[in-house]
């Protein structure tokens, strides 16, 4: 009997030798999720929430919203615009201060990550950008294509559409081969959030850069302590993922998705008279925003940074 517990014992201290340990990926993906309600199939709720959003808001309002955004209707009344021009001036000046980061020339190629109903898409289009995208719902991609083939302003035609915008679950997913290494840039606008393996789905996305290609991560919060009761609703509602990330998650998911380079930026947005008290105060709102949130500008080299970020990087 002795003998039996002993080859026992010996038989399971072999398998935990073998076992290899557990990787940074792996333990970075553990702390991340700790807080995520377990059984749920987060896959299944991204397809499922567009259409439970058109059931909670009706599908005729819901689709005016998305097509609209990010001019989402201001309500009448009330001292100021509210919590949707709020919603909507964020959404603008990011999208200012994006394309004034990457300053590209017109046909420079960018990838709208989790486009969604496509306005980023829309926007970048009409600049002249050749702009690329995906989603994992279908509705969403068919919102993007239907978005851009009825603007009478782009000469697009519905076939070269149906080959810049597609579903793809970027977990799951490397990007189809023809597109891999060929965007100067990618934007992630609001979406790495929603991913339960950060690190799966930046590593595909990462791969459709250029050698020099620039990717831009937009997370309106750097998470301290646990994940808000509210996100946490909305998750169990929807079954979507609704958990931001620490800076530090971010600073370590970053260099193991290939892109190692990176900086945390922070916004001063506004007109200011010179004279006003608040424009003496703008580094200190710069650096509270940068603290607030986790907008990142991200490469595969220090040097493919300099072009965006010349004074981070004396030569």
């Amino acid at each position: 009997m002795i003998a039996r517990l002993m080859r026992a014992v010996r038989r399971r201290d072999a398998a935990a030798a073998a076992a290899p340990p557990p990787s940074a990926a792996d333990e970075l993906l553990a702390e991340i999720n700790a807080e995520v309600p377990p059984g749920v199939d987060w896959r299944a709720g991204a397809l499922r929430y567009v259409g439970a959003e058109f059931a909670k808001h009706g599908r005729e309002a819901m689709t005016r919203y998305l097509l609209s955004k990010p001019f989402a209707p201001v309500a009448p009344g009330g001292p100021g615009g509210g919590a949707a021009l709020v919603e909507n001036v964020e959404y603008i000046q990011n999208f200012v201060n994006l394309i004034a980061l990457l300053d590209l020339p017109g046909r420079a190629r960018v990838l709208d990550v989790a486009c969604g109903s496509g306005w980023v898409s829309h926007f970048l289009a009409r600049m002249n950008y050749d702009a690329y995208g995906f989603d994992i719902c279908p509705d969403m991609v068919e919102l993007t294509t239907r978005r851009l083939r009825d603007d009478p302003l782009l000469a697009a035609g519905h076939e070269e559409l149906e080959g810049r915008f597609f579903v793809l679950d970027a977990e799951r997913q490397a990007l189809p081969a023809a597109l891999r290494g060929s965007f100067d840039a990618v934007v992630m606008e609001s979406c790495v959030h929603h991913f339960l393996d950060p690190i799966s789905a930046l590593t595909h996305i990462a791969a459709g850069l250029k050698e020099d290609g620039i990717a831009v991560v937009i997370e309106g919060e750097n998470r301290s302590g646990p994940i808000r009761p509210e996100y946490l609703a909305v998750m169990r509602e929807f079954d979507t993922l609704e958990r931001p990330y620490t800076r530090s998650q971010m600073e370590r998911m970053l260099p193991l998705a290939g892109l190692p380079a990176f900086r945390f930026l922070g916004r001063a947005n506004g007109w200011f008279c010179p004279d006003d008290p608040h424009a003496a105060a703008l580094p200190e709102v710069v650096r509270a925003d940068a603290d607030a949130r986790n907008l990142a500008v991200c490469a595969r080299t220090p040097e493919a940074l300099t072009r965006v970020l010349p004074r981070l990087f004396p030569r």
